[in-house]
């Protein structure tokens, strides 16, 4: 993950999540404020789409910026800069 944010043009933020947030089971994608993909299992390829339901996509927001929110900077990757 760190080679290929070398590669690419845009800004990517690796963060850590504290360990009682890593419990979380679901994984998500959310596209333009309006779709979403989840898997309400991350480690099974089962889920759901729906591209028109930007209610639920401001929960997914929501929960996102709460994570991100508590989430920090790994400190083996602070050498490597760039906004890591």
């Amino acid at each position: 993950l760190i080679e290929l944010s070398r590669q690419l043009p845009s800004r990517i933020r690796i963060r850590r999540v504290p360990e009682e947030i890593r419990r979380q089971t679901d994984a998500y994608l959310i596209a333009d404020d309006q779709g979403y993909v989840l898997r309400p299992f991350a480690d099974e390829l089962e889920g759901t789409a729906d591209f028109a339901a930007p209610l639920q996509v401001r929960h997914m927001q929501v929960a996102f910026e709460h994570i991100w929110e508590r989430s920090y900077r790994p400190t083996e990757l602070i050498a490597f800069g760039r906004g890591l």
